[in-house]
């Protein structure tokens, strides 16, 4: 796959998974965010053809995590699977014992 970000050398990206983009300059990583957004045309995302592709199918883009929107609605049941996926026994009771007690707490102050 091919990256290419306007008035600047093409970039290979190989494979899947994470990708990391790393820029000093400002004005770059605005260009690069908005284009992910939609909001700016200053990316070319193409196969190794040459074939023009569509960044949204392409692309998972995050960016800065704090300042995503909805990135908990997308990713929590995931990030929840795999935490109870690894769950010990004896941690999935000390959290099962929690609840409970916090559940009869708040319904001892309701009465």
């Amino acid at each position: 796959m091919i990256f290419s970000y306007l008035s600047h050398k093409k970039m290979s990206l190989n494979g899947y998974g994470m990708q990391i983009i790393a820029t000093s300059s400002p004005i770059a990583y605005q260009d690069i965010t908005q284009s992910f957004q939609n909001e700016k045309q200053m990316i070319l995302i193409s196969d190794d053809e040459y074939n023009q592709l569509d960044i949204n199918k392409n692309f998972d883009f995050i960016g800065d995590l704090l300042l995503t929107k909805n990135i908990l609605d997308k990713y929590m049941l995931l990030i929840v699977k795999k935490y109870i996926e690894n769950l010990d026994e004896d941690n999935r009771n000390k959290i099962i014992k929690a609840y409970y007690n916090l559940e009869s707490l708040v319904q001892d102050s309701l009465f």
